[in-house]
């Protein structure tokens, strides 16, 4: 499938830097240039590191996710429209601590009948608890289930007048087509179109990014994981 993404590239006469779409699965001329500058411009040991980074990366992330299943964990979607409070103990008047915003991705397994347990990836010897009414299954035989994959158009905005490196800018998911069915959104990032590793705790529509040195040559994509309701088993 064919979708479109963004290219960032830098004005060399200006010092500035340009936004471009472009098909993540087609090679553009521009593409070939910047390869045949890093050929020329560093190592074959330096590159041949650079190209590697992103598969280790998505290597100890799928360990990760095998060893936190291993724990019985698994993946859900917080529910509820006003997001989920969560809280450091299950005794009764106990404050919240933190909160998850609507939709957002996090492992659970069932402390009660009433409580989910977090995994807690920051400080794993200390429990945190969602209610279950503010969560849903992602599992087949959960409330609901991941039936398709979209990637919608990507509105790129600069909030200030100087599009150079160090400014803050942010990405909107044009999402129009999608109000009225269920969903579940997660931006991406690639440092070459092909290979994609998902933005840890971004899942809103809008995401900011500061374009810098380092990443203005990567590509971001937003994934839209349509979901169909089941009947519990």
């Amino acid at each position: 499938m064919l979708h479109w993404n963004i290219e960032i590239r830098k004005n060399d006469d200006k010092g500035a830097v340009v936004m471009k779409f472009v098909k993540s699965k087609a090679i553009t001329f521009m593409m070939v240039l910047v390869l045949v500058f890093q050929l020329i411009s560093v190592s074959a040991f330096a590159e041949e590191k650079k190209i590697a980074a992103p598969s280790q990366s998505l290597m100890s992330a799928k360990t990760a996710e095998s060893v936190i299943e291993m724990m019985g964990y698994y993946k859900a979607a917080i529910a509820n429209p006003e997001g989920a409070d969560v809280y450091g103990s299950l005794e009764e008047d106990t404050e919240p601590i933190a909160h998850f915003e609507t939709k957002q991705i996090v492992w659970v397994k069932p402390a009660n009948a009433d409580w989910y347990e977090v995994y807690n990836e920051d400080q794993e010897d200390e429990m945190v608890y969602i209610r279950v009414s503010d969560v849903k299954d992602l599992t087949a035989d959960g409330e609901y289930i991941v039936i398709a994959e979209a990637f919608p158009e990507i509105e790129f905005i600069w909030e200030t007048e100087d599009h150079t490196f160090g400014q803050p800018a942010h990405m909107r998911a044009v999402l129009d087509e999608y109000e009225t069915q269920p969903y579940l959104l997660q931006w991406q990032i690639s440092p070459d179109g092909e290979n994609w590793t998902d933005i840890e705790n971004e899942t809103g529509e809008e995401m900011p990014i500061v374009i810098t040195r380092d990443n203005y040559k990567n590509r971001w994509q937003v994934v839209i994981r349509l979901l169909e309701p089941i009947e519990n088993s």
